[in-house]
């Protein structure tokens, strides 16, 4: 019954949840903590330690048996080893164990004071239990369906060899042969070194800088340029392109990614500035990020056995907190102003804003606009909303496979302005909040602290994005997964939650208890938040997707909450 203090203590517990150990009272997450009091920081046990405490490092202290000290920081640490596995973990994490008691003993009167005690708790501390149990749950993968995708992709990708070899005249752009990937099945995969020269020296091509490395560069971006504007290297590119996509998806579908149980689990954390949770490998070493899986692959992923996939997800959630934070700025007018909560508060049938922004964009009529112009109006609504400019916006693109100049994504963004002009103004008043307050602070009490930063554009388009996106996550773990999880247990549900998708929950369950977990959620998720000075409520509306796979092939999606009967009938067809 002992207070637990840990750093991400979640690792600790994955492991120790093999040997049916379970943390009671683990309220001080030292991650967590840091995070709470300052989110833009490091959150790094070592670098809490070197700006908090007085104490020599020990992060390089060897923790296997065959390592040895090197610079020792003290003769006395150096004579207490004696080269055997026990006492280097003794020591190593002996004084990790010292480090979190006393950063926790920091951090709690630090978050009293400065009012955050209650959002650590709340966002924190109760948010341990459920991400545990979906991190231990994991998701299912039908084998035989990953098997066949693979292979399919495998196929693909020595045709893509072969064609690639045709179009730059016989120029083998693949890395050195490897006989250990070889002898394993592995396929030899494109060189980036040979790209670059191929693009650069072969082709004589003008070269293109990393604006974040300062280097030469063959990524994405540089290479949907080059098509662009020399269409003798169009080919090459487009079947490199394709390679580096498909190469990608069998990384999805690689079987070292699974447990022995044909599960995918993932870890997670509380490491974006906004309090969204990012995921990577689980605590074994295996899985991957949950968060990212591509759609074209999802089909793999299954419910448990005897259940359906139900999805929840917010409905253009972070769209309609911008236009209410955008209704109340001064000089808006109140007809505008009502036209803005409309949209905001509008349901998924009654209004689509990226339909709304594609028209505008494309100037076409609302039933004329395709599925890629819809995408390009969601793309440039959210990049409007941020500040996001013409040639960012481009390069944006790009890497979805859409090909526009700059200038033509800038007069996209020009559409959008010219459709809400009131979001600029909201930047503005933005602007005006954090160099006079120097911090913004959203609807659940959450900081982000500029005191420090540069006052520049990205500093500015942090600060645009930090109250929508850390509103979102905030309702869905709040209303959502906390309420679920606890409900579930409660009432016996046979359900589990299996991805937290920032916006979305995708959730298995049984199909005598579906409607129950669906009903639960919905109500849950959909109660009143208030924005802005003015204080304007917002119920973000929720849709649904259910079906036997992740990809929902076959399934239903219901933008009108269904009722019972139809909710029913609905699962009774997916077979």
């Amino acid at each position: 019954d002992a207070p637990k203090a840990l750093q991400n203590g979640l690792y600790d517990a994955y492991w120790l949840a093999d040997f049916d150990v379970s943390l009671r009272n683990y309220r001080y997450e030292t991650h967590g903590m840091h995070h709470a009091l300052d989110a833009a920081d490091d959150h790094n046990l070592a670098y809490m330690a070197s700006t908090e405490l007085r104490m020599m490092p020990w992060k390089h202290i060897p923790k296997d048996s065959d390592a040895s000290f090197k610079d020792a920081p003290s003769d006395e640490l150096q004579r207490a080893f004696d080269g055997t596995r026990k006492d280097m973990l003794a020591i190593y994490n002996g004084i990790d164990c010292c480090v979190q008691w006393k950063l926790a003993d920091i951090f709690e009167p630090r978050l009293k004071r400065a009012g955050l005690w209650n959002l650590y708790e709340t966002h924190y501390v109760q948010m341990l239990k459920p991400l545990l149990a979906m991190m231990r749950h994991g998701i299912a993968v039908d084998e035989e369906a990953r098997k066949k995708r693979y292979e399919v992709f495998r196929s693909k990708i020595d045709t893509l060899q072969d064609g690639l070899l045709a179009a730059t005249n016989g120029i083998d752009l693949r890395g050195a042969p490897n006989k250990k990937r070889l002898a394993a099945g592995k396929f030899r995969d494109l060189s980036s070194k040979k790209i670059v020269s191929w693009l650069y020296d072969t082709m004589r091509i003008p070269k293109q800088i990393s604006r974040a490395t300062g280097a030469v560069t063959g990524d994405e971006i540089a290479i949907r340029k080059a098509m662009l504007k020399h269409p003798k290297v169009a080919p090459a590119c487009e079947l490199i392109l394709e390679h580096r996509r498909t190469k990608m998806l069998t990384t999805f579908l690689d079987v070292g990614r699974l447990d022995a149980d044909h599960r995918l689990r993932s870890s997670y954390s509380f490491s974006p500035e906004t309090g969204r949770l990012s995921s990577s490998k689980n605590p074994k070493g295996g899985g991957s990020n949950g968060q990212n899986v591509d759609r074209e692959i999802r089909v793999i992923f299954v419910p448990d056995d005897d259940c359906i996939f139900v999805e929840l997800d917010e409905s253009q959630a972070e769209d309609r907190i911008v236009k209410v934070l955008a209704s109340q700025v001064d000089g808006v007018s109140a007809q505008r102003q009502q036209e803005l909560l409309w949209r905001a508060r509008a349901q998924p049938w009654e209004n689509d804003e990226h339909i709304r922004a594609a028209t505008t964009i494309f100037r076409v009529s609302p039933e004329a606009v395709t599925k890629p112009q819809r995408y390009i109006g969601k793309r440039a609504r959210h990049a409007f909303n941020y500040a996001m400019r013409g040639m960012t916006f481009s390069e944006q693109l790009l890497k979805d496979g859409y090909i526009y100049t700059p200038g033509a994504c800038q007069g996209y963004l020009d559409g959008i302005d010219r459709d809400v002009p009131e979001v600029a103004m909201w930047h503005k008043a933005i602007r005006i909040e954090i160099l006079k307050r120097k911090r913004l602070v959203n609807d659940w009490e959450r900081v982000l602290d500029f005191t420090w930063d540069r006052m520049d554009d990205d500093t500015f388009r942090r600060a645009y994005a930090f109250i929508p996106q850390s509103s979102v996550p905030s309702i869905l773990n709040q209303y959502g997964m906390i309420p679920l999880h606890r409900a579930i247990r409660a009432n016996g549900w046979r359900a589990a939650i299996n991805v937290n998708g920032h916006d979305s929950l995708l959730i298995s369950v049984h199909r005598e208890d579906a409607w129950k977990v669906y009903d639960f959620t919905r109500r849950s998720l959909e109660r009143p938040r208030y924005y802005g000075d003015k204080r304007i409520e917002l119920i973000i509306p929720t849709e649904l997707k259910m079906g036997l796979n992740w990809a929902f092939e076959g399934g239903a999606e219901f933008k009108r909450p269904p009722s019972r009967e139809e909710f029913e009938a609905a699962t009774m067809r997916l077979t």
